[in-house]
């Protein structure tokens, strides 16, 4: 029986999101990471800023702190292992991101930072998406005088990007307590969002213009459930609070409308949305079926009604089971939440496949699976069990052959893999049926949940 040859690659961000399928023994396409804290690999440890990660407790489950706002690793970290990576994307400022290891991609993200250059400022230093795309073009020329213009093109196109950005423009500009509330009454929620979208057009436009092809754009999560905002106003009891998460949602819906409009207005692009609200929001709320104990309080937590005020760091305490807690401290979620929000970005549980169906279109179109590994999947029952909800080892060694088990081994707790091969080929036809509509705007059924649907112009969705 041969091994598995097909991975399906999905990113995400902070939530993130996005697949393509690539043949084993090719090699994994450079990862490019811009974004904040959420999928910071350790650029604010050589900056002067409060916005900082680099002591314990933060990274217990590496060992050592890295610079990564959580115990363990991101969703953007996760996801690149599960391609095979056997390394992490390094860190921009780190000295040692030179010479050949930037042709595997770099992370540019920013504890703090955001789309406007004025969030974040209270932190101190930061590296706002402006000043990321800088020094992207830095690492653009480096890559060119490498390995030639033609081929860095190529790299390029390959290449997944992934921006995870948003955030801090509302917590920690728009919503920042006492400090904003004048900036509230002045300036109306909808006009701050459209300031927001009107600059991240021009950002990812000009990411575009240097080269980046396959674009994943991660939206804004609900904000108003993490452990920092319930702290914020004890009003809410234990309630999320709703202003945050309905600016958050009104910027989302603009920006999925921004995503249609670039995939439209730039030839040859290839922009993702990414739909972390709806998923982080259905853990928060449903957090006890994904086997958590905590949606409230963070694991590191040190004062306030859920311990949610200040950051985590050597005074905090620390949970006794980190697997158990939604959230590390009062921003990030728990290495546990990424696994799930990666998992679920890969098919889960949310949705039905025609919301994916432009991510699996362009796979369709670039690649051939041999035709040996369709018994594999079939004995998977991937367009059943898989695709309607969770799935684990035990139950895939109960209905697989043994000979099987070291294809699925080989992917580990990376499953959101296995759940893209089966989402592909269910729309190759094998899962079921296909549904109606054509072009890249078409529906597919079958398979997954039962879901069926339409998927809007090039833009895929989480």
């Amino acid at each position: 029986m041969s091994v598995l040859v097909v991975l399906c690659q999905v990113i995400v961000l902070s939530v993130l999101f996005f697949s393509e399928v690539c043949l084993a023994g090719k090699k994994i396409p450079a990862n490019f990471v811009f974004g904040d804290s959420l999928v910071d690999a350790g650029n604010n440890n050589y900056l002067a800023t409060l916005s900082k990660a680099n002591y314990v407790p933060n990274g217990i489950d590496f060992g050592s702190p890295t610079g990564r706002f959580t115990n363990g690793r991101t969703i953007v970290d996760i996801v690149y292992q599960a391609l095979g990576s056997d390394e992490l994307t390094p860190p921009y400022l780190a000295p040692t991101t030179s010479g050949s290891l930037i042709l595997n991609g770099v992370n540019y993200a920013s504890g703090g930072s955001g789309i406007l250059n004025s969030t974040g400022k209270l932190f101190g230093e930061r590296i706002n998406v402006d000043a990321q795309l800088d020094n992207f073009a830095t690492t653009r020329q480096d890559i060119i005088s490498w390995i030639g213009e033609s081929e860095a093109a190529k790299l390029f196109r390959s290449a997944i990007f992934s921006v995870t950005t948003g955030s801090n423009d509302l917590i920690n500009n728009y919503f920042t307590p006492v400090i904003s509330t004048l900036q509230r009454k002045v300036v109306a929620p909808e006009v701050f969002v459209d300031t927001m979208i009107s600059k991240f057009r021009l950002q990812l436009t000009r990411l575009y213009q240097l080269g980046a092809r396959k674009i994943v754009v991660i939206n804004i999560g609900p904000i108003g459930c993490i452990p920092f905002e319930r702290e914020s106003d004890p009003a809410a009891g234990n309630n999320c609070l709703a202003e945050p998460n309905e600016v958050a949602q009104m910027y989302n819906l603009k920006l999925k409308t921004l995503v249609e409009e670039l995939n439209k207005n730039l030839q040859g692009s290839r922009f993702v949305y990414g739909d972390v609200f709806r998923i982080v929001d259905d853990i928060i709320q449903n957090y006890s079926s994904y086997g958590f104990e905590s949606e409230k309080i963070p694991c590191c937590s040190l004062v306030g009604k859920v311990g949610g005020l200040i950051p985590c760091g050597p005074p905090s305490k620390v949970c006794m089971d980190r697997s158990k807690y939604v959230f590390w401290d009062p921003y990030h979620p728990t290495e546990a939440a990424n696994i799930i929000i990666a998992r679920r970005g890969g098919g889960g549980h949310g949705g039905g496949a025609g919301e994916d169906l432009a991510v699996v279109q362009e796979v369709r179109t670039t690649v051939e699976v041999p035709g040996e590994d369709l018994a594999v999947v079939r004995r998977w029952r991937c367009w059943g069990r898989f695709g309607g909800g969770g799935w684990d080892l035990a139950v895939v060694q109960e209905e697989v052959l043994v000979e099987d088990l070291a294809v699925v081994q080989e992917v580990e707790e990376a499953m959101v893999v296995v759940r893209w091969w089966c989402r592909w080929w269910s729309w190759r036809g094998f899962g079921g049926g296909a549904g109606g509509g054509g072009g890249h705007g078409g529906g597919a059924g079958g398979g997954f949940g039962g879901g069926a649907g339409g998927g809007g112009g090039h833009g895929g969705r989480f």
